[in-house]
């Protein structure tokens, strides 16, 4: 378990407020999904491309990700998804990134996520409280992972139980 710790907690270079370090717990966050992704993966992206919070973020992902990022035995692949555009948006990912200044949207994206059993992350806690996203992540000042249980379920998403020992749940 320590060492599960460990990795969650490796360091990296930051860009502004998304960075590597964010990511790295994201690819050992997807590879505890019971169902664990393998390889290249598509991360969607979904942003509202008239809020400046949530486009900036998107670009901010697309950045520190690049055309892949390799992390926990994965590749992140970044796919920007405008929230319009949701229904094709969201075929062949394996899980969604939130970006802030989504509000008005975390219901429709979090009910055409879990239409496809895909687990929504973020950096915005208030998503995961609202029961909006399944999981809330921070690398700074140190790691801290959130997981609401109930959104878990209601999108069809299980972690292994080694993970869920290590994260705070609601």
């Amino acid at each position: 378990m320590l060492a599960l710790l460990a990795l969650l907690a490796l360091a990296g270079p930051a860009f502004a407020d998304v960075g590597i370090k964010e990511f790295q717990i994201v690819g050992r966050t997807l590879s505890m999904l019971t169902t664990r992704p393998t390889g290249r993966i598509a991360l969607a992206v979904v942003y509202a491309p008239d809020v400046a919070a949530s486009r900036q973020e998107a670009e901010d992902v697309a950045r520190v990700l690049g055309a892949g990022f390799a992390v926990g035995g994965l590749t992140l692949a970044p796919v920007l998804v405008p929230v319009d555009r949701l229904a094709q948006g969201l075929d062949g990912a394996t899980a969604v990134f939130v970006t802030a200044g989504l509000a008005a949207q975390q219901d429709t994206v979090f009910q055409a996520a879990g239409a496809r059993a895909l687990p929504t992350l973020t950096l915005d806690f208030t998503c995961v409280r609202a029961g909006k996203c399944v999981l809330a992540l921070k690398a700074e000042p140190q790691v801290e992972i959130v997981l609401n249980r109930r959104a878990a379920e209601q999108a069809r998403v299980s972690f292994a139980s080694a993970f869920r020992m290590l994260v705070s749940e609601m």
